[in-house]
């Protein structure tokens, strides 16, 4: 699995485990 880091609509970041 690989940690994925992405951009939220609000300017976040949000950290994805999949």
């Amino acid at each position: 699995m690989l940690d994925i880091k992405t951009e939220t609509e609000t300017g976040g970041i949000e950290d994805l485990q999949e």
